[in-house]
This record gives structure tokens, sequence and C-alpha cells, in this order.
């Protein structure tokens, strides 16, 4: 959330402006004097690994000084603001015996290190503690605020509410004398986020309302009105989340600094899941297309785009999501997302292929060699994660290819495609159906053995996976019985046979498996067990419409005895 980004980078660093406050010049005087004063100029001037090795100095040389405590507190800081949390950590708590006026300076920084850390529960262990012991300190209100913010962070929404809500917490006390305050405002609008994330939506447009009235900077007031549009399109207050937006743009229109490009882009995607949601359609896509341009924040440009592809699909415009995303590709050839999109496209173009009628669908080569392209640079880069689905996809192409031109050198190109797919995908519907067509390439090729293995894989290994499992694993048997007929292996056939009676239900492609089974039963076995299994088919499955196909089967049992009669 662009809240907890504020927090990172402003809200949590608030105690540096105040401990400025504690380094006012002294009065010259000595030369203890002069080595602090020099270590007080390194930390103005926020040379923060210089003044650390100058308070240390500082304090090994004159441990009786009245300004080590003050000292030790600055020395902490730099290294807080060095990002070295334990070691800041272990000279508060070390010190803390000693610090005497400063003792609550010391307490509120301890949790600050903690919160950095990601140790929430500590830290906001640790603000209470300090609120409860120091109730009158002048970091009351930033102590205060930071235990609500680690509260946030843990999740408990609840307590967040409880801590900055109430006229009698110790929030609410200390901001009723900095009521303009930044750090007031923020509470607010963590206040205000807490609600969001309540489903008290109500209570939360009402806070951010209130806090209208104030004089807040730029910032302040794009967050208020950002977290406004959110909590009124949650609430399903589409008309005022958009009249909201609206407020936000033209506020955005009069600044310029480049915090901007990234409210442009957040108030964008926010539109456009307004007009979404009002079922306006054209209006989003139009919206998102906003966050197209090159200086939108790469991951702001990646969900323009995955969100105009998906309406546009949802249009049936396949066609168009394609020529969107190629020309995408094309103007950012440098984007962080490449191959994303690039897997995206291919995929899409092979979508495109398969939703041409079966006639013309000979005639659209080019399609398959754009999808080609696409996962053949993808897989040229041996780095990208999406390797494997690129393979998958390219596997695809082949075999489509080589079914269109009877090329069995098209058709091994396309198994090792699959197989490089199956081998690296992890476990998944892709790796299934990866493992499918790789057993039907080796099918195609002959491979009946091989082919039969990775039928039984699909069949089996996948239980755990619905889509696998309804619409996968009925054409696995299928293909398992024709592979068990060409090897002449009956048992295999009839152990996926007596699957497909056990879990399926009658239909076209299951009826046919039994039909190739008796088939094979009469031709291989015994004409009398397969009269048998065809008159059970009969009783079973009156209604097929593979009917007259078993009993004209039935009736060439009697055939191959002789039973001419």
């Amino acid at each position: 959330m662009r809240l907890f980004h504020m927090q990172q980078s402003v809200c949590r660093l608030f105690g540096v402006l105040g401990l400025l406050a504690c380094t006012a010049l002294r009065a010259a005087g000595g030369a203890e004097q002069k080595v602090y004063q020099v270590a007080l100029r390194s930390f103005d001037g926020l040379v923060f690994n210089l003044a650390e090795k100058e308070f240390a100095e500082f304090i090994k040389n004159y441990p009786a000084s009245d300004e080590v405590p003050e000292a030790v507190l600055l020395q902490a800081q730099c290294r807080y603001q060095l990002k070295r949390y334990d070691d800041a950590l272990a000279l508060l708590r070390e010190r803390l015996v000693n610090a005497g006026k400063l003792a609550d300076q010391y307490r509120y920084w301890i949790p600050e290190c903690l919160f950095q850390k990601g140790d929430y529960a500590g830290a906001a262990a640790a603000f209470a503690g300090m609120l409860s012991e120091f109730p009158d300190s002048s970091r009351r209100l930033d102590a205060s605020l930071g235990e609500a913010y680690a509260r946030f962070k843990l999740g408990d929404l609840q307590r967040t509410v409880e801590l900055l809500g109430p006229q009698e917490g110790a929030f609410q006390q200390a901001a009723q004398k900095q009521t303009d305050a930044d750090l007031v405002i923020r509470g607010r609008l963590l206040l205000g986020e807490a609600y969001l994330g309540l489903k008290k939506f109500r209570e939360g447009e009402e806070e951010m309302t209130r806090l209208g009235d104030r004089k807040l900077a730029p910032e302040l007031s794009w967050e208020r009105l950002y977290l406004l549009a959110r909590l009124q399109l949650a609430g399903q207050e589409l008309d005022s989340a958009l009249h909201t937006t609206t407020n936000l743009l033209g506020q955005l229109a009069t600044v310029t600094n480049a915090a901007s490009l990234n409210w442009q882009a957040d108030t964008a995607a926010l539109r456009g899941e307004i007009f979404e949601q009002k079922g306006r359609t054209e209006s989003a896509i139009l919206a998102y297309e906003g966050n197209l341009r090159t200086n939108a924040p790469p991951a702001r440009r990646q969900q323009a785009l995955q969100q105009i592809v998906k309406l546009t699909l949802a249009q049936q415009k396949v066609g168009e999501a394609a020529r969107r995303l190629e020309a995408f590709v094309v103007q950012n050839p440098q984007d962080s997302g490449l191959d994303t999109l690039r897997l995206t496209l291919g995929e899409m173009r092979l979508k495109e292929y398969y939703e041409l009628p079966e006639e013309p669908r000979g005639n659209a080569s080019n399609l398959l060699q754009q999808a080609k392209a696409q996962f053949g640079q993808m897989i040229a880069n041996t780095n990208s994660p999406l390797g494997a689905r690129a393979q998958l996809g390219l596997g695809w192409c082949l075999w489509e290819e080589g079914q269109a031109g009877r090329d069995t050198n098209r058709i091994a190109d396309s198994l090792l495609a699959f197989r490089t797919a199956a081998e690296q995908l992890t476990r998944s519907k892709e790796q299934a159906v990866a493992r499918f067509k790789l057993a039907d390439c080796q099918f195609n090729l002959g491979n009946y053995a091989g082919a039969l293995m990775n039928y039984w894989q699909v069949a089996t290994n996948y239980a755990e996976l619905p889509e696998v499992q309804n619409g996968l694993v009925g054409h696995a048997l299928y293909q398992i019985v024709r592979a068990s007929i060409q090897l002449d292996n009956l048992a295999s056939a009839d152990q996926a046979v007596q699957k497909i009676l056990a879990d399926y239900p009658p239909g076209d492609l299951n009826d046919r498996s039994l039909l190739l089974y008796g088939q094979a039963l009469g031709r291989l076995a015994s004409p009398a067990r397969a009269r048998d299994f065809f008159a059970r088919f009969i009783d079973r499955f009156p209604q097929s419409s593979m009917l007259p196909e078993v009993e004209l089967a039935a009736v060439r049992t009697r055939e191959l005895e002789g039973d001419w009669e």
C-alpha cells in the first residue's frame, strides 16, 4: 500500500527531525566541548558514518561527561540511519540505565529499531510500554502512531482502530496539541486504511471527509482523496468514487514534482477499476491506456496492459488484444516484464489460431509463426523462469505444423519441446498437458511403449488437480486403450477400461474406448469373452450413440469363431 511506502520513507524517519532540536550548538569551551561539537556538526550534516565514529570516540575518551547520555542516543540514531538496527538496539539497551532525563527517548528508539527489523509484535509492545511509563514524553504522538503502525502491519486492524480512534486514547490526546501536524494527518489516514480493511467503508469515508477541512500538503491531500475514492469504490458508491478521482486529476494538474508521476498512475488505475465495476469497458480501457506511457512506473504499465488485454478478450476480440500486446512489446524492448508479455502474446496467438473454424485454420500458419517467434525469443533467454511455459507453447505450434503437413520431423521437434516442458514445469495442469502431448507425439511416431507410460502418468499422478481429473484423464484413458491394443497388452487395456467404467459416465470418447477394447479382446483373447463384454455394455449403456457399432462388433465375434449360422 502507498501508505506503507510513505511510512517507510517519511513517517518512520520523523525522529531525526525531533532530535535535531537536541543538537543546538553549545558554547564552545575546552577540548571536550570542541570534540563534541565536531560530532554534532557531522550528525547535523547527515554524515552518519563519520558522526557514529566521532560519538563513539567522545564516549570512550570522556566517559564522565554530562553529554554522554545524549552522545549515546545520537550514536544509536547514526546506526539506525545506517540500517544497523541490531547495533543500535544493543547500544540503547546497554546504556538505558544511565539515560537519565533522556530515558523516554531511549525507550522510543528501541521500538523504532524493532519496527525496521520487522519485529512488529516487539515494536508494538515496546511502544505501548514507553507510552505507559512516560505519559508526558515529547515523543507521545510519535510513539502512539508507531504502535498503531506496528499493529496494522501485524494485520490487527481492530486494534489499530482502537489505538487511533478514541478521543481518550494516547494518539488523539497528543493530536489535540498538534491538529495540523503531518503525523496527525498520517495517523488519521492510517485509521482510514484500517476501516477499509475492516470493511467499515462508511466510517472510513467520514474520517476522510472530516480531513478535507484541513489545509494539507499536496502529498497528504492526494493520499486523502485516493483513500476516499477506494473506500467509495469498495462500498459500491461508484459515481461518488468516480467524482473523487476526477477531483484527483484536477489536483494533479497543479503538481509537478517527481512523486506526481506515481500519483497519476495510481489514479488512472483506480479510474480504470471504477469504470470496470460500472460496466463501461471502453472507458476502462481508455483509463488504463493512460498508464502505458513510458514514464509510468513499470508495475503500473504491466498492470494496465494486463487489464486492457483482459477487457479486450472479454469482448471476444482476441486479435485486437494480441495487436495491443505486440505494439507494447515493440515499443518497450527493455521492459522488465518482457518475458511475461512475450509468453502472453504467444499464447494469445495460439488461442486465436484454435478459435478459427477447422477449414480456414490450415491457412492461418502466420498465427503459428507469430506465436513461435515469441516463444523462441523467450527460450533463447535461458534465464527466463517462464522458459518451461514457452517450451509448452512451442510444442503446440510444432505439433500443429506437423499435423497440417503430415511432417514427422515437426512431430519429433514437438516431442522434444513437450518433453522439456514436462521436465521443467512444476506439478500443475500445464505439466500434465505437456506430458499428455509428449505421449501423443510418441504415439504418432510409433513409440507405443513410451506413449503408454506417459499416458498412465497423466491418468494416475494428478489426483489432487481437479482440472486434470475432469479435463484430461478421460482422454488419457482412451489413449491408453489404443496404445495397449497396439502393443497387444490386454492387461493394460483392461485396467484402463475398468477405471473408465468405475469413474466416468457414458460419452462418445469413453464408449469408443470400450468398443476398441472389446474388439481387441475378441481378436487377441477370446471371442466369447468379447461377446460377453459387449452384452454387458449394451445392458449398461442402452442409450449410447455407439450402440449400433457395439452390436455389429458383437456379431463379428461370431465371425471370428466361424459361426456363420
